[in-house]
């Protein structure tokens, strides 16, 4: 009898682990399952549009804005133009079905993908039933969601975010569910996730002149054509046409033919030496003579020293240099940085043009006042190959260093972004930040500031700053006591 118990509770050992491990099976078997299904979402997302992007150079490889890209499609006998600030197209190869009879279940892809905030999709649905929709975060947080009983056919829904991140949406009808990958970029201010109405083809849940998104037919392997176009000085510029079958997404570089302006030296005086035996190169931009490198120098032009900081000194009252981010090896690269007081070496404030402040500059040689800065900010706003947009204001780009600043991917015409597209004035301004009056550095790699001669009140100075966070330059009085970079303008 032990005997045949022993076996029993064996037997049903072995039946219970078996269960067990089937449970275990299936389970794993779902989480692959579930994970193919994102997958192939993602594939069909991507399988089923064509995102076309445009870069205009000319012939020095420098950055040409594009005012409008003119794509063709000659398979399908249609032409559509792009307007600046858009540089980039998306072609949907979804057909126009009629969806009178829905047949499947399932989740289009949205509509634009990657988006900027706002989207939308589609659902078919091929009987009447209650249909619930969620927004899941990829670690699997709710963060919308929809349900109402909807009638056969295609349904049109939107949704709107404000955290840029990768989501899941998951439609579930009866048994069924179906899934699709979205990329947010931006913010729409609002969280939601709204039905738009019902359709009768996929096509119309392509928005109509939505930016960047075309309804025209295309098919891989179409013969596409492109041409950019650049207007320069008041005069539009044409590309040359590349013209090729069409297959996959794509990064054009569209190449005009025409020259831009080179960066000058000032051929007079293509480089200029200071007191300390320090060499600059220089750049013409306009009728004026600049400085292409931040001021190093230790001494006056009659030869007295600028005393380095030091932790023992007020220097709130005392001239002072100090080096950028406190670290003496940035110097060669970055220059000083210079207090006022150390800037004007005992001269007063000028607003005349020019200031005739030699100040602690080389012999020949001037701090600028801000009448010449506003000089030298209104030749490059008034010439389109400076500017990054439409706007006059948009020059940072075309005075910052192509290089040493913080990036900021994706926010157009600001200096962190793109920084190869950078300074075609060749000005060259490099971002030093300031210091803090106690030696600490600040804004190293974020911003440069630029001393002028010209000063608001007894206590503050106007000043230039270009932040690699915006397109613009900024201008205003600040603290004379704070020690910030010196650019010196020709006499």
């Amino acid at each position: 009898m032990r005997h045949i118990i022993y076996i029993n509770v064996i037997f049903r050992f072995g039946k219970l682990h078996r269960r067990v491990g089937m449970r275990e099976k299936l389970r794993t078997m779902k989480k692959i399952l579930f994970l193919i299904l994102i997958l192939a979402n993602v594939f069909y997302a991507t399988a089923q549009t064509t995102t076309l992007t445009f870069t205009g150079r000319d012939v020095y490889n420098n950055y040409i804005r594009l005012d409008r890209v003119l794509i063709a499609d000659f398979a399908q006998n249609w032409q559509e133009t792009i307007y600046y600030p858009d540089t980039t197209l998306t072609l949907s190869i979804t057909a126009i079905e009629d969806f009178a009879n829905v047949k499947e279940f399932g989740l289009t892809h949205n509509v634009p993908n990657p988006f900027d905030g706002v989207s939308d999709f589609c659902l078919s649905l091929p009987n009447e039933g209650t249909v619930s929709i969620e927004v899941l975060s990829m670690d699997g947080r709710q963060i919308a969601a929809y349900s109402n009983n909807l009638p056969m056919g295609i349904h049109s829904f939107r949704v709107m975010l404000t955290n840029p991140q990768t989501y899941i949406v998951t439609a579930r009808f009866k048994n069924l569910s179906s899934s699709i990958k979205i990329v947010n970029k931006g913010n729409a201010g609002q969280i939601s996730l709204q039905y738009t109405g019902e359709n009768q083809s996929y096509a119309t849940t392509v928005p109509s002149n939505e930016k960047g998104q075309s309804t025209n037919v295309f098919h891989r392997r179409d013969l596409m054509a492109y041409i950019g176009y650049a207007v320069i000085d008041g005069v539009e510029y044409a590309s040359q046409m590349v013209r090729q079958q069409q297959q996959t997404s794509e990064d054009f570089v569209l190449y005009f033919h025409f020259q831009t302006p080179e960066i000058e030296t000032c051929k007079e005086t293509p480089t200029v030496t200071d007191i300390d035996g320090n060499v600059y190169q220089t750049v013409r931009i306009g009728s004026q003579c600049w400085m292409a490198e931040n001021l190093r120098t230790t001494h006056y032009p009659n030869g007295d020293s600028i005393l380095l900081y030091d932790y023992g000194n007020s220097w709130t009252t005392t001239p002072f240099r100090w080096y950028p981010n406190n670290d003496s090896s940035n110097v060669g690269t970055y220059g000083y940085l210079y207090n006022w007081r150390a800037v004007m070496n005992g001269e007063a404030s000028s607003d005349a043009s020019p200031s005739g402040v030699q100040g602690l500059c080389p012999d020949g040689w001037h701090v600028p006042s801000s009448p010449e800065w506003t000089t030298l900010f209104d030749y490059m706003s008034n010439n389109g190959q400076y500017r990054c947009d439409q706007y006059s204001t948009t020059i940072a780009k075309a005075l910052a260093s192509t290089s040493g600043w913080d990036d900021l991917y994706g926010v157009r015409c600001a200096v962190g972004n793109d920084q190869s597209a950078n300074n075609a004035s060749g000005f060259n301004a490099l971002p030093a930040g300031y210091s803090g009056g106690g030696g600490d550095g600040s804004q190293f790699g974020t911003s440069a500031y630029f001393w002028s001669a010209t000063q608001s009140n007894d206590d503050n100075a106007d000043l230039l700053q270009l932040s690699y966070k915006f397109p613009s330059i900024i201008y205003y009085p600040f603290s004379k006591h704070l020690p910030f970079s010196v650019r010196c303008l020709k006499d």
